[in-house]
């Protein structure tokens, strides 16, 4: 499907709503710009206009589930890989996560 069909049909309703929208539609439209500007002067030899089949896009979309573990929104599973701010932090490279009220996780 061509990308500006495809937003134009898409459904944002369907998106999480702690997703920031407010700058979705004016960043989709630049990106839109871009991308026809660069095909238009033959400067993209990436970016060219390529006809998925059902079976594609299903690949796809698998390969893109693939990429977020359910792992990541269960602090039980990572508990193996996340230290605490009491632990030892041998080279001070540690990055510590926070939630959204400011609770160390």
């Amino acid at each position: 499907m061509h990308p500006a069909k495809a937003i134009a049909n898409y459904d944002f309703s369907q998106l999480d709503g702690t997703i920031q929208v407010s700058d979705m539609l004016t960043n989709t439209q630049f990106a839109l710009d871009q991308l026809a500007y660069l095909q238009a002067n033959s400067e993209s030899k990436v970016m060219q206009n390529i006809a998925f089949t059902e079976q594609n896009v299903a690949d796809l979309v698998e390969f893109l589930h693939a990429l977020t573990d359910p792992c990541v929104k269960d602090r039980e599973c990572l508990a193996p890989w996340i230290s605490s701010a009491s632990e030892v932090d041998p080279d001070g490279m540690r990055l510590n996560a926070i939630d959204e009220f400011g609770t160390e996780l």
